[in-house]
């Protein structure tokens, strides 16, 4: 490989990796799907209460479930802000 075709590569690179990065990251920013693990009344807004550690109705794509624990009693989960997602699950 000549220098020119080195060159050109390496500008390539640098301009196709980071807009791959940013539109890669774009997404997961936007989207944050997540299953309710708490068995206690809490708020929607505390990461620990999802997984994973972040608070999902982020965005219309959403999948949100409160199915995955074994609720043993009467629980109340606190939404104290606006909320947008695509599906939500609820269940034991």
């Amino acid at each position: 490989m000549n220098a020119m075709s080195k060159a050109f590569l390496r500008r390539l690179l640098a301009a196709v990796v980071p807009a791959v990065l940013l539109f890669t990251s774009a997404d997961s920013a936007f989207a944050a799907s997540g299953t309710w693990i708490s068995n206690a009344s809490g708020s929607w807004n505390t990461s620990s209460n999802w997984s994973p550690a972040v608070v999902p109705g982020t965005a219309a794509g959403d999948i949100v479930s409160i199915t995955g624990t074994n609720i043993t009693a009467t629980r109340t989960v606190t939404i104290n802000t606006n909320v947008t997602l695509g599906t939500l699950n609820i269940g034991d």
